[in-house]
């Protein structure tokens, strides 16, 4: 059965999230930068074959509630934007309440140890996601960018090279073989080629779950209040930071596809 495109932030400090009995609670219930539905990708991921959908993309809006296994989070986030970080799990939008979830470090991801065979460490795709994450912040504010976005995350979890569109490397998006002057491709690339030593200002976390779609979730870092990469359109600015944290987030459709 085919499963949604989904991602999820990681990030670069460990920490413990030991005994904890409640889980956290995430619930998305459309779109952050709008009408995503047409914001159709093909993504290949050659060393994996469930790492491969067609389908919608985009950045998911909705709020988090740190229950239990939160790490260094608690509390409620509303507004929170996320992406998806996984080609191989799924969820329906909207959500409703998903309850099985845990937040882990980034760097302490064993799913992105040699992801695809990239042979990146999850250290260094954490550290590489806080750098896109810390350049996408004011750079994406639509929901086409929020597509190019996704596939930027992907690509750093799946790929070995900076770019969305050579066909001969590990992961890449099928479409820019048929239309090389696609937007969502090219500003993926921009993205990723600009963000390549940026300095990184978002430590990355993983919200994490056995069954569904694990999701990205941000921290500024050095700062006393979450906060996240991007706005989501139509949501005024809280009045005070310190009680909002927005974390980026990946489009799913409504119907299963593989992530």
């Amino acid at each position: 059965m085919k499963k949604q495109l989904s991602l999820a932030l990681a990030a670069v400090a460990l920490f413990g999230a030991s005994g904890i009995a409640r889980a956290t609670t995430v619930d998305l219930s459309g779109w952050a930068y709008g009408n995503s539905w047409g914001n159709v990708v093909d993504v290949v991921g050659k060393n994996d074959p469930a790492a491969s959908d067609h389908g919608a993309a985009g950045g998911f809006m909705g709020s988090v509630t740190f229950n239990g296994n939160g790490g260094p989070f608690s509390g409620t986030i509303d507004p929170f934007m996320t992406y998806c970080v996984e080609l191989t799990q799924s969820f329906y939008l909207p959500s409703g309440s998903m309850t099985n979830y845990k937040v882990v470090s980034g760097a302490s991801n064993g799913e992105w140890a040699s992801a695809n065979g990239s042979g990146l460490s999850s250290t260094q795709v954490a550290n590489r996601l806080g750098q896109l994450m810390s350049y996408a912040d004011g750079r994406v504010t639509n929901a086409a960018q929020s597509t190019a976005l996704q596939l930027a995350i992907w690509n750093v979890i799946y790929n070995n090279v900076d770019t969305v569109t050579d066909a001969a490397s590990l992961f890449y998006d099928r479409n820019a073989v048929t239309d090389p002057t696609n937007y969502f491709d090219s500003y993926a690339n921009q993205l990723l080629a600009g963000s390549k030593g940026w300095n990184q200002q978002y430590a990355i976390y993983v919200l994490t779950s056995p069954t569904t779609q694990d999701f990205l979730l941000t921290d500024r870092v050095n700062h006393p209040s979450f906060i996240g990469a991007g706005k989501p359109n139509g949501v005024p600015e809280p009045a005070s930071l310190a009680l909002v944290a927005l974390a980026l987030g990946a489009a799913a459709a409504a119907r299963r596809r593989r992530v």
